[in-house]
């Protein structure tokens, strides 16, 4: 059993003890599936842990509703909602240097008022083109900036899809946008056309490391094909740039915040976040 189905099995038995979750099946591509919630328009923010989803709502209609939940938001095994559950905590008690900490940045301190969800990039975000988004953003009081790439059971980094009504659109996109900028990131042998459209969505984030910026890519360690793409993603950054691409695994990740021991709410909610994901 590989990771991808040992966790969507767990994810089965979490709903079934739930009982805030209706138990019918989830749909998805016209096939029904336990672990996927029924009507997402109606059920989906049930993937928010309880705890804290109030609150999180709250802040997302302050937001203007600019966080776009993803298609599979209401499927279990959702990283964007995964992030969102570890991080939006974290957020909302002003604790969230525990993650410098753990990145190194002992003598940091987090600006709040510049945290995001679904941080959208100024790199590629033209001409009516998707551009990159990054789970999760934060700045630090002295200028630095981490863009958080998560992932939970998918099996690997995304690559270019082909465009069979326009086959050169990744072509043109790439000559047009990420060349340049991957010039200024990525080692020469890496930065090519061909190199890059097969690594596109590792290039696409890696293309935001700069002196004063970070991309950290937190997998399960137990997912072993991406956890080893994520770490043999500085390999393909310039030698100046290999410690700003930073790999955490969810497991490690989880062992630091429960050292922490926080009262309240908090502890109450890591615990539930453990049980839920199987760290």
């Amino acid at each position: 059993m590989n990771y991808d189905e040992k966790i969507k099995k767990h994810l089965i038995l979490y709903k079934k003890e739930n009982k805030e979750f209706p138990k019918e099946k989830g749909c998805w591509r016209g096939k029904l599936y336990d672990h996927i919630l029924v009507e997402p328009k109606t059920n989906g923010t049930l993937n928010l842990i309880s705890i804290y989803r109030d609150k999180f709502l709250l802040y997302l209609r302050q937001k203007d509703n600019k966080i776009k939940f993803h298609q599979c938001f209401h499927h279990l095994n959702s990283s964007q909602a995964m992030c969102i559950n570890f991080f939006f905590p974290l957020f909302k008690e002003k604790e969230l240097k525990i993650i410098l900490h753990t990145l190194g940045f002992c003598n940091e301190e987090v600006d709040y008022d510049t945290v995001e969800f679904e941080k959208t990039s100024d790199k590629d975000n033209r001409d009516g083109e998707t551009a990159t988004s990054f789970d999760f953003y934060l700045k630090t009081k002295s200028g630095k900036q981490l863009f958080f790439e998560i992932k939970y059971t998918e099996n690997c980094f995304g690559i270019s899809n082909k465009d069979k009504s326009n086959p050169n659109k990744y072509l043109d996109k790439y000559e047009q946008v990420y060349k340049k900028e991957a010039r200024k990131t990525i080692k020469q042998e890496y930065a090519t056309c061909d190199s890059f459209l097969e690594n596109y969505q590792l290039m696409r984030n890696l293309i935001h490391v700069s002196r004063n910026s970070y991309v950290v890519f937190i997998v399960p360690k137990g997912n072993e094909t991406t956890y080893k793409q994520a770490s043999n993603a500085k390999n393909l950054v310039l030698d100046e740039y290999k410690d700003h691409v930073k790999v955490l695994p969810w497991e490690k990740l989880y062992d630091v915040i429960a050292e922490q021991d926080y009262d309240g709410i908090l502890n109450k909610h890591f615990e539930e976040f453990k049980k839920k994901y199987k760290l």
